[in-house]
């Protein structure tokens, strides 16, 4: 059947699974046999019977074997396996096949001598056969299957019922009743009866899921009744559950203590354990001085008959005699699978694990010893040779107490117990669990786990605010822990309501309750309710007054019970006014929001008030006491449409009768108002290059369109728009016309409107605006321009680029101090006299609109800054010596600067210099060249400045002397220029020259050349680099050094004085082709460098005359 149901086969298909397995052993058998035969050999094996192991588990919470035998074909075996009760929906019941045994025998049939070899389980030797049918062997064949090959699954489901596995574990003396409430936390008590006496009573600590009661001073062979009663955490009590156990006769094991065994080999010792203990855990150490198991016996009573749990310490061998893959099998010891044994060791040590807290045990630490076959040598395994003898040790540990939370609950007010409260207790994160306080505050005490935080919590509670604290247990705490008090505030004391006549909550009606002289009021909250301290009231019946303005004064009773509590009947009010509430709608259903309501009584206002946005308004008329009918008329006047002058809809009036108390419900229609639009507010403005139309109308959804008619009579036509509701919530028109290119002068436009029921359309505005040229802001960003005068600045700007919205521009000079206010929108600059001359002002520009408010401030920079103009400076007394001048010599400039208003405050004079050159025709050609500045200095407080400058330029050629004085702003100015000759023949060190050259004819100049004579009359003998350029006059320039050895070398002056100085000079011949007859002007100069500096002669020049 396991096959069938872990394979998924028939009942054909499992048969031959079966078969190949045992096939298999066989051939194993077959292979591993050996016969020898002496005589006249026959035999036959024969099976007899099958052995499946079956292993079942569910993953953490419980496992176990069950071998099952086979004898027959066709043989079907149930197992029954008990589930634990702490099991959880999606978990499953792990079932498979370890191993299936053939056991078979061995027979012969006639008589021979036969030697037999096989599986070496026994001895091999040869035997005399003296009975054809003896049996010869008895063997087996084992097939071992791994985890996957049989392996089933069946689904569990957690359990509903509130208690599972009541049962009673009975030894001699000693029972324990046991049982589960994996829902629920439970407290249990069990009565013990002998026949019908009570002779033992227990309860548990604490609430709990896992319950264990153990009971002992029973005596042996006696039936007992054990009766079980739980409790949860609010006072709930189960049925009672009757289980009956008879103790044993007599124990079925030696529970002394047996530390030393002798033997022929010597003895075997073991000391006693030392016990370690936590909540739910215990570890045993002890020693034995030969290898033995590690092995502990645990029950809940002093004897071990019956009610025991064996941890066995097993694990894999290693070929190196060291252990892996250790563990503690617990209950059934004797492992299927070869490579697991008992641990050998000298040293023991076992924890013991899923203990209970709190609970004392009863223990056996033994340690088994094994010999091998010659009881002569201690072994190491125990599959390997036979049990020789074991040692123990009886004794008792109580695990540590499990963390109990400890909480109470008290009145905040007075420290008072609070009783009977539920309380939500839970591990953070999770649902928790409703404990009930008792009659002094406290929460029973809880179990609680290592290292959580528990929320503590009193939530929708009717009668205390929620308040929560959370505790912390740390990972080493056990037993009762520190007391945990949670102060509790009234949300309100029970109390009673006040109602009107209709069933509505009456708020802030005033309950007053006295007690002997002294008296204590409450108010009615929104619903009505009120609630006095019922401690200070005292138990008994009360009857307080109940008292509102608008009301009759009432009574209502109350009662106070022992436990404090006030609860009071409700008390009804009858009210002294007349309500109407009054819903105003349009002919269409539409509610009319804003309608003022007007209601009267004879000439008599009673009331005055608006609608809502709901069309709604309520109106309620105090001070009638008696029972008498009042007439009112009611007037609903609908709104101005937002404030408009022509009502959307018409007013509408009732007349009615209402009594003392009553509420009236008023529904109110009113008609449509078909009078045609009216406009208002209406204007046209200037929007940069544009024109603005603008108005407002009293009548939501007015269509209108605009005519512009232009100065020479031609006119456009808007298309009808519908009026759009503006930021003050009236519809408006707003309607941008494009000036650009249009011709300057009055424009018309007229507005023609009509209501949304398309009332005749009506001309019912016209407004007229000269657009002139003007200059207008692209944005709103304004930069004042600041012009200059004498004695007075000229402030200018654009206009506000939108003129609807402008008020005034304003001008706050900050020096002087002065406000300028422009009101005048096409009034766009201010000019500001009486200013000092040369003075610097500053300040900044504003628009405000037309309500005030400032629109525009100057931003980066915030203010703009003027300089008043003044007079220029004036030069007088200019001299410049000598002039010309030779280069390099010095040359004096003199003049005078004056300032005849303000005071000179800048001096600047620069020498220019310019280059003169011919071009290809001849012609002279004038540039500018280095520019040199001479003074350039600040003057402070001076009207008149004296420029004296002494200098020397060594570049000849015209010169240009350029002098500016600047007088209190850098626009005042004055600025002259004087032109100085510097000439290179007037210096010594100029080279000098002449030339000479005939006519001549093309024929010889062709054959010959033209031959140019230059005369050096004298260049300074120390000068290098001495060419001469030539300009031949039809565009040719060139350039021919001249060889100093060329040259004769003379002195001037009288040696020792300055004019001393020695000199070359001499004649050298230049020759030119020339390619045409005509008359060419032929010009030379010398160029040499003297110590750097670059030295030149004037130009001479040779016409001549080349003919045919």
């Amino acid at each position: 059947t396991a096959i069938k149901a872990a394979k998924k086969l028939n009942d054909a298909g499992a048969e031959q699974f079966a078969k190949k397995l045992i096939g298999d052993g066989l051939e194993k058998l077959g292979n591993m046999a050996s016969v020898t035969v002496k005589g006249d050999p026959s035999y036959k094996i024969k099976g007899h019977s099958m052995v499946v192991l079956v292993r079942y588990w569910i993953p953490g919470k419980m496992s176990g074997t069950y071998p099952i035998t086979f004898t027959r074909p066709d043989e079907e075996f149930t197992l029954n396996i008990k589930l634990p009760p702490f099991i959880q929906d999606g978990e499953a019941l792990h079932v498979t096949v370890d191993t299936i045994t053939y056991n078979f025998t061995l027979e012969q049939n006639l008589k021979f001598k036969l030697a037999f070899g096989t599986i070496p389980l026994v001895p091999s030797p040869e035997c005399d056969v003296v009975d054809s049918r003896k049996v010869v062997t008895y063997a087996q064949v084992n097939k071992q299957l791994s985890t996957s090959d049989c392996l089933l699954q069946i689904p569990v489901a957690k359990s509903t019922e509130k208690i599972l596995d009541y049962k009673v574990k009975a030894g001699v003396s000693s029972a324990t009743v046991w049982w589960a409430s994996p829902n629920v936390l439970l407290k249990g008590t069990v009565k013990v009866y002998n026949n019908n006496q009570l002779i033992a009573q227990k309860t548990e600590p604490s609430f709990t899921t896992s319950h264990q009661i153990p009971f002992t001073g029973l005596t042996g062979n006696i039936t007992y009744r054990f009766v079980m009663t739980s409790i949860d955490s609010q006072g709930n009590i189960t049925p009672e559950m009757v289980a009956e156990a008879t103790t044993l006769k007599e124990a079925r094991h030696s529970f002394e203590n047996i530390t030393q065994l002798s033997y022929n080999w010597g003895t075997f010792t073991l000391t006693p354990p030392v016990v370690t203990t936590d909540t739910t855990s215990a570890t045993l150490t002890w020693a034995t001085n030969v290898p033995a198991s590690t092995e502990v016996f645990l029950g809940l009573s002093s004897d071990f008959a019956y009610n025991y749990v064996n941890n066995v310490k097993k694990g894999v061998r290693n070929p190196d005699g060291s252990y892996s893959n250790i563990t503690i099998a617990k209950g059934y010891i004797d492992s299927t699978d070869e490579s697991v044994v008992r641990v050998f060791e000298t040293n023991h040590s076992i924890t013991l694990t899923e203990l209970e807290p709190g609970t004392t045990y009863y223990y056996r630490a033994t340690s088994y010893l094994y010999y091998n076959e010659n009881n002569k040598q201690i072994i190491s395994s125990d599959t390997a040779g036979s049990f020789l003898g074991s040692l123990q040790y009886v004794g008792t540990f109580t695990t540590k107490q499990a963390p109990l939370l400890h909480i109470r609950c008290v009145k905040a007010a007075n420290n008072q117990p609070a009783k009977n409260v539920p309380v939500l207790i839970g591990k953070q994160g999770e649902a928790g669990q409703v404990y009930y306080t008792d009659s002094n505050g406290y929460i029973p005490q809880i179990v609680a786990e290592r290292g959580k935080v528990y929320t503590i919590a009193v939530k929708d509670n009717p009668y205390y605010k929620d308040n929560s604290t959370t505790f912390s247990v740390t990972a080493d705490q056990s037993g009762l822990l520190p007391l945990l008090t949670l102060g509790l505030q009234y949300k309100t004391t029970p109390g009673g309501y006040v109602y009107d006549s209709r069933g509505n909550p009456v708020a802030g009606a005033t309950i007053t309750a006295a007690k002997g002289t002294q008296t204590k009021t409450a108010t009615t909250d929104a619903t009505g309710f009120f609630a006095f301290d019922g401690d200070w009231l005292g138990q008994g019946s009360y009857t307080l007054t109940v008292q509102k303005d608008g009301y009759k004064t009432g009574t209502l009773q109350a009662v106070v019970d022992a436990g404090g509590i006030f609860t009071a009947k409700p008390a009804v009010l009858k009210s002294t006014s007349i309500v109407f509430n009054i819903t105003a709608r349009s002919y269409n259903d539409q509610p009319l929001k804003n309608a003022s309501v007007n209601i009267k009584e004879g000439n008599i206002t009673k009331y005055t008030g608006q609608t809502n946005a709901s069309g709604n308004a309520t109106a309620v008329l105090g001070g009638y006491t008696d029972a008498n009918a009042h007439t009112f008329t009611i007037e609903v006047i609908p709104a101005d449409k937002n404030s408009h002058l022509n009502p959307l809809y018409l007013p509408s009036v009732i007349t009615m009768t209402s009594f003392a108390d009553d509420v009236n419900t008023l529904r109110v229609v009113c008609q449509v108002n078909t009078n045609p639009p009216v406009v208002s507010n209406a204007q046209v403005t200037r929007v940069i290059n544009a024109l603005e139309v603008y108005c407002e109308f009293d009548i939501v959804g007015t269509q209108y369109y605009i005519k512009h008619t232009k100065p020479d009579g031609t006119s456009t036509t808007t298309p009808f728009a519908i009026a759009v509701l503006n930021s003050n919530n009236k519809p408006h028109a707003r309607k941008t016309f494009d000036m650009t290119g249009q011709t300057y002068g009055v424009h018309t436009f007229t507005i023609y409107a009509k209501d949304m029921y398309n009332t005749t359309t009506y001309e019912v505005y016209t407004l007229q605006k000269d657009w002139q040229k003007l200059n207008i802001a692209n944005a709103p960003v304004i930069w004042p321009k600041v012009e200059p005068g004498i004695g007075f600045i000229t402030i200018s700007w654009p206009a506000w680029y939108k003129e609807a919205e402008f008020g005034k521009y304003v001008i706050q000079m900050e020096k002087p101090v002065k406000t300028i206010e422009v009101t005048e929108y096409t009034t766009t600059s201010h000019k500001l006299t009486g200013l000092t001359p040369g003075d610097t002002y500053s300040g900044t520009f504003k628009v405000y609109d037309k309500a005030g408010n400032m629109i525009y401030s100057m931003q980066n920079p915030p203010r703009f800054f003027g300089h008043v103009g003044s007079i220029t400076p004036t030069i007088s007394n200019v001299s410049i010596t000598p002039n010309p001048a030779g280069t390099n010599q010095e040359i004096q400039f003199l003049a005078t600067v004056s300032d005849p208003d303000t005071n000179i405050t800048h001096v600047n004079l620069v020498l220019q210099e310019y280059v003169e050159t011919t071009d290809s025709k001849g012609n002279l050609i004038t540039q500018m060249g280095k520019t040199t500045t001479l003074i350039d200095t600040d003057v402070y407080n001076t009207k008149q400045y004296q420029v004296i400058h002494h200098f020397v330029t060594s570049e000849p050629g015209k010169h240009k002397l350029i002098l500016k004085a600047t007088g209190a702003s850098p626009n005042e100015f004055t600025q002259a220029e004087y032109s100085v000759i510097v000439q290179q023949g007037l210096d010594p060190s100029t080279p000098k020259i002449s030339i000479e050259g005939p006519n001549a004819s093309l024929k010889q100049i062709l054959t010959d050349g033209y031959l140019l004579k230059i005369n050096i009359v004298s260049v300074d003998a120390e000068s290098e680099n001495i060419k001469a350029v030539i300009d031949w006059g039809d565009g040719t320039v060139k350039s021919e050094m001249i060889e100093r050895e060329s040259l004769s070398v003379s002195t001037t002056g009288k040696e020792g004085h300055p004019d001393f100085r020695r000199i070359l000079s001499g004649s050298v011949s230049a020759k030119y082709y020339y390619q045409k007859p005509g008359v060419y002007v032929i010009t030379v100069y010398i160029q040499s460098e003297l110590k750097g500096k670059k030295l030149q002669s004037q130009p001479v020049r040779l016409e001549i005359r080349v003919t045919e």
